[in-house]
């Protein structure tokens, strides 16, 4: 696959940050709101599928896996999501990937190491490291991604549909909560653009639905 790769320095001067960072404020207010009544409605929904027997629920959801291999994950029609950055069986939600791609233009970049020097490329790259890896990611992506994550969490609250093990974890919702308060009590300004978010990669199979 061929790849674009866009440097640190020309993705800082290509951008303004000065009316996104009204609008990235106003929408953590609104990702917070939605995200507190999705834990509610979630959390009255996961008390009523407990009460109809728990065994049963988690068995159902490790039953759509990618596998162990790339060639497996293929065979089972398994893509590589944009925004849980996993490989995700065609049973689980893809909910906010295609709005997480829009809002950075198809061109949301991925480094090697947290001083931005070494591009890995879009997220594509990313599906081809191992198990194991890290990638960091700059602050804006950050929060979109948690932004969009706990929507994928509220829209199968209320739809019903399969959510993925790293969208449904309690503690990634926690760790994107605590990212969308720390943003809108201080701010990222012109930060926004730094490399300073960390991620890994997970075996193939480990994030079923």
């Amino acid at each position: 696959m061929d790849y674009k790769y866009t440097s640190i320095d020309e993705e800082r001067r290509g951008r303004g940050w000065t009316w996104k960072t009204e609008l990235i404020a106003a929408v953590l207010i609104a990702t917070l709101s939605s995200a507190l009544s999705s834990m509610a409605t979630f959390g009255v929904m996961t008390s009523v599928k407990a009460i109809q027997g728990n065994a049963k629920e988690e068995n159902r959801s490790q039953q759509f896996s990618c596998g162990e291999t790339f060639d497996e994950a293929h065979q089972r029609g398994c893509t590589w999501d944009p925004l849980s950055l996993t490989w995700l069986h065609p049973k689980c939600s893809l909910y906010g990937a295609q709005e997480f791609q829009q809002i950075g233009n198809g061109s949301w970049q991925y480094w090697a190491d947290p001083s931005g020097l070494h591009e890995l490329g879009g997220y594509q790259a990313l599906s081809f490291l191992p198990a194991g890896s890290n990638y960091y990611t700059t602050s804006e992506a950050h929060l979109y991604h948690c932004e969009w994550m706990l929507l994928r969490v509220h829209d199968a609250a209320t739809t019903g549909k399969l959510v993925d093990g790293k969208s449904m974890g309690s503690e990634h919702t926690r760790h994107c909560l605590d990212v969308l308060v720390n943003a809108a009590r201080i701010g990222f300004g012109e930060n926004l653009t730094q490399v300073s978010a960390k991620g890994d990669i997970y075996d193939i199979g480990w994030n079923a639905c």
